[in-house]
């Protein structure tokens, strides 16, 4: 086909990953995944009003409408009778009495809390599931002067397109409209890899070395970022906002850091390489609702995975 060498294209086969790659809970995206984030930037992705915390707060409205109690804390054991779950203990000693369990949470973070014997499905689940990374972000607030004349509000950027899409090799960048005081937010990711065995998040050291490398890339694409530069914060790595000259006027959000999203690199080769591990976990009254379940979809995928989660429960 005439679009043959197109694809074959080491540059253009990158940059078409890209925006799955970034937008997804796994590395090296299946065709379908790639095709599902091209449509949503075509097209645009579903408006929802508000933030994570509008989400949130309507979703606690509807619970507690239909008669439900929000209570918040550290589960450290579900509590299993007569083969199915009964219960949830805290780490207060308090057990909450559960006829169904919505776990969002990743399936190895589900072993320990099935006891010393969890189920053999359980464990296989989670060792199906290599990490391969996490997610990360970091917002420049610049002058809209240092944005170069003509630059798309999304850009894509890769170094090397035979490289991995990790790392400062490939970053996205996204350009919010100039604010009334000539104002622009930055959002800039990129994928941290995972190095070695280790699981562990990374250090500070190590993520403090990331953001140079990723800071340097950025004034690749935006020369002029770092000296037009009003504050600049990440929620992951736990550094106070830097704010040059002594320039305010913008408040980063309160609190972190947050935790990094990692990323998988696993057995999915159901549901055209978009699922990944299912929502029955073969526990009785427990419900998978994990960024696992369809993990090259996104936060897309995430929504669609909590509605199903529910409508199982």
């Amino acid at each position: 086909a005439w679009w043959q060498p197109l694809a074959e294209a080491p540059l253009l086969a990158a940059l078409t990953a890209l925006p799955a790659t970034a937008g997804g809970r796994t590395l090296a995206p299946p065709p379908l995944a790639i095709a599902r984030a091209l449509e949503l930037w075509r097209a645009g992705a579903p408006s929802l009003r508000g933030d994570g915390t509008g989400l949130r707060e309507l979703l606690i409205e509807k619970l507690t409408a239909a008669g439900g109690e929000l209570r918040v804390g550290v589960a450290t054991e579900l509590v299993s009778g007569w083969t199915k779950l009964s219960a949830v203990r805290l780490a207060t000693g308090e057990e909450l009495g559960a006829g169904q369990v919505v776990a969002a949470v990743a399936v190895d973070e589900l072993v320990p809390l099935l006891g010393k014997k969890p189920p053999k499905r359980v464990v296989e689940l989670a060792a199906g599931a290599e990490l391969a990374g996490w997610s990360y972000a970091i917002n420049l607030v610049i002058d809209a002067a240092a944005v170069p004349e003509g630059m798309a509000p999304t850009v894509l950027a890769v170094a090397d397109p035979r490289a991995p899409l990790t790392g400062a090799n490939a970053l996205g960048m996204l350009a919010s409209e100039p604010d009334d005081q000539g104002r622009v937010i930055l959002t800039v990711t990129a994928t941290v890899p995972r190095v070695g065995a280790d699981t562990a998040p990374p250090t500070a050291a190590a993520l403090a070395e990331f953001r140079a490398a990723l800071l340097e890339r950025v004034e690749d694409v935006v020369p002029f970022a770092h000296s037009h530069l009003i504050v600049m914060h990440s929620p992951y790595d736990g550094v106070a906002p830097v704010v040059p000259g002594g320039r305010g006027g913008y408040e980063p959000p309160a609190g972190g850091p947050a935790r990094l999203s990692p990323l998988w690199r696993g057995n999915l080769d159901g549901g055209g390489g978009l699922a990944g591990a299912p929502y029955a976990t073969g526990v009785k009254n427990l419900t998978l609702a994990s960024p696992q379940v369809l993990p090259n979809l996104g936060l897309d995928g995430e929504l669609a995975v909590g509605w199903n989660a529910a409508r199982i429960a």
